[in-house]
């Protein structure tokens, strides 16, 4: 329950023009993360980027979070055979 209000907040102050400190937001992700909601995850993403608050910790926090699913990294691998290089 928690989690859906600081997502909230979130939206409100990004609709209001307010920018939350970075590091806030990277430990909402940490925890959201812990708890594997995804789709709570994904809102605050959004919002973070909506608002311009994204640094590079979160986006290194969210593309480690991406690739450490096996389904997910297993699938870019198989593109990755496919891609045929330009020369």
């Amino acid at each position: 329950m928690q989690f859906k209000e600081a997502a909230f907040l979130l939206d409100e102050m990004v609709f209001k023009g307010f920018v939350p400190h970075p590091a806030s937001i990277f430990k909402l992700v940490d925890r959201l993360s812990k708890e594997k909601n995804v789709e709570l995850l994904c809102s605050i993403l959004n919002g973070a980027c909506k608002g311009n608050a994204v640094d590079a910790d979160l986006w290194r926090k969210a593309i480690t979070m991406v690739f450490n699913d096996n389904k997910i990294s297993s699938v870019c691998e198989l593109v990755d055979s496919l891609v045929v290089p330009v020369n």
